[in-house]
Formats: C-alpha cells, sequence, structure tokens
C-alpha cells in the first residue's frame, strides 16, 4: 500500500494477477484454486454487503 499521512496506508481496491504465460507449468493450478478461492470470497462479501444494504468505503485519491 501507499502511506496516507502518518497511521494510514491507502490498499488497492483490485489485486494484481499473474498472467498464465509467467506461471511456471507446475504451479499453474496452485494459482487457479488460489484465484478460485478469492473470486469466492469476493462473491461472498459482495452478498454480504448488500444484504446488508452497506456501502463499501468510499476511495478517493487526494492526498
Amino acid at each position: 500500500g501507499l502511506r496516507e499521512g502518518t497511521a494510514f496506508l491507502a490498499l488497492p481496491l483490485t489485486s494484481a494477477r499473474r498472467p498464465r504465460e509467467d506461471m511456471k507449468p507446475q504451479k499453474r493450478p496452485m494459482y487457479n484454486r488460489r484465484y478460485a478461492m478469492l473470486d469466492e470470497i469476493a462473491a461472498a462479501l459482495a452478498i454480504a454487503i448488500s444484504s446488508k444494504n452497506l456501502k463499501p468505503p468510499m476511495h478517493t485519491d487526494e492526498p
């Protein structure tokens, strides 16, 4: 993350995923499982947030 003031870090809203071409063939199944798990977590969070009528925190690019 990037430092925001003295006590906070600005974290990216999305994570970067490694391109399949950059993965070693023997590591591809591990990345596939990891990305599937992350997709499931993101979907579950989206459902939980929408069912509670909660909104994710607003992200501003202002210093």
